[in-house]
């Protein structure tokens, strides 16, 4: 499909297909993505979260990612065998969070037992699994697999908590990427609608925040929890695009 604008910052894999994400761990200063592929997993760098590039594959994997889901400091009764799998517990803003599938907790973690509070949605639409994980400036991080045949993964988000919402904002790497203004997208009361077409539905909440790049389309609402992620029909421009809707 010449002249068909392909994702810019949004990490696909060049050498086969990609499936989960297994983790993502700091060392030597950079970043290292570690994911499913059919014989085995992959392997990728960056020093920004933002560009990556394709590694060696490191045999074995850090101890960090097999010892137990990424995002880490689960207790025993929540650590599954495979680290690609099961909840991720960690601290957050002075709670505790548990973050299985697209769903979360927030609560107390006494050191063996979690006990919820309240409970959201953090992945919507076609947003696959995600795996979050610590940046160089103690920033709880997340990256998620995005759908497609090739395995696309999701741009970085900063996770904060708010009352007992998990949100999800740009990390600040993206800054220098940005460049406003979409064309065709708009958003109204959590509906995202690609030239007419309804292609996320988000809850309704305060400003709608849309990030394209090409034909993905990553979304936030203020005041709602989790990040929602649609594929748009034709393509937009390649590069990360930004706009922001009341």
């Amino acid at each position: 499909m010449d002249g068909v604008p392909l994702p810019r910052l949004h990490f696909t894999p060049r050498a086969g297909e990609a499936g989960e994400i297994i983790g993502v761990v700091r060392s030597g200063g950079r970043y290292q993505l570690f994911y499913e592929t059919p014989g085995g997993w992959g392997q990728a760098s960056s020093d920004d979260l933002v560009m990556w590039w394709e590694q060696p594959v490191a045999d074995p994997l850090p101890d960090q990612l097999r010892a137990g889901p990424p995002g880490g400091d689960s207790p025993p009764a929540l650590t599954p065998r495979d680290g690609a799998r099961g909840p991720q517990l960690f601290p957050l803003d002075g709670v505790w969070v548990l973050l299985a599938d697209d769903s979360y907790a927030v609560g107390d973690y006494d050191g063996s037992t979690f006990t919820p509070q309240s409970r959201g949605v953090f992945g919507r639409g076609r947003l696959g699994r995600v795996v979050t994980f610590a940046d160089a400036a103690g920033r709880r991080c997340a990256l998620a697999r995005l759908p497609g045949p090739a395995g696309t993964f999701s741009l970085p988000w900063v996770l904060s908590v708010r009352g007992q919402t998990l949100l999800a904002t740009p990390h600040p790497h993206l800054d220098p990427y940005l460049t406003s203004g979409i064309t065709g997208l708009t958003a109204t009361g959590g509906e995202v609608r690609d030239n007419g077409e309804l292609i996320l539905r988000m809850p309704a909440g305060g400003e709608t925040l849309v990030v394209t790049d090409a034909d993905i389309v990553e979304v936030t609402v203020e005041g709602v929890s989790g990040v929602g992620a649609a594929r748009r029909r034709i393509p937009g421009f390649a590069g990360v695009r930004v706009a922001r809707f009341a």
